[in-house]
């Protein structure tokens, strides 16, 4: 259990009305710098669960929206092509919360 290092005033009011000092610990401390990278390195992983699925023979861009950038994703009769950085955030098919999506990609609660 983590514990509230600090003890200014507003801590120690909170507390004397009733909040915790003890807070759970939290197990998504992850950031993924370069999502770009954790694609391709996930690349076989995907190209598997493409095969095993309805999308086995899909063609097609993928974009994950990342507010700030979108990675695409090229998709050729069920095969991964290419993985790609995209400066523009227009299309917004796929919009993901980039601390968020960290979970979904790496299966918490799975």
């Amino acid at each position: 259990m983590a514990q509230t290092s600090y003890h200014d005033q507003l801590t120690q009011l909170l507390i004397s009305l009733g909040a915790t000092q003890h807070l759970p610990t939290y197990a998504w401390q992850i950031l993924v710098v370069d999502y770009v990278k954790i694609f391709k390195k996930m690349k076989p992983l995907f190209e598997q669960r493409l095969a095993s699925s309805a999308y086995c023979n899909l063609t097609e861009k993928v974009n994950f929206n990342f507010r700030r950038y979108t990675v695409q994703v090229t998709v050729e009769d069920g095969t991964i092509t290419s993985i790609n950085r995209v400066e523009s955030n227009e299309d917004r098919t796929i919009g993901l919360n980039p601390l968020v999506f960290v979970q979904l990609l790496l299966g918490h609660r799975n």
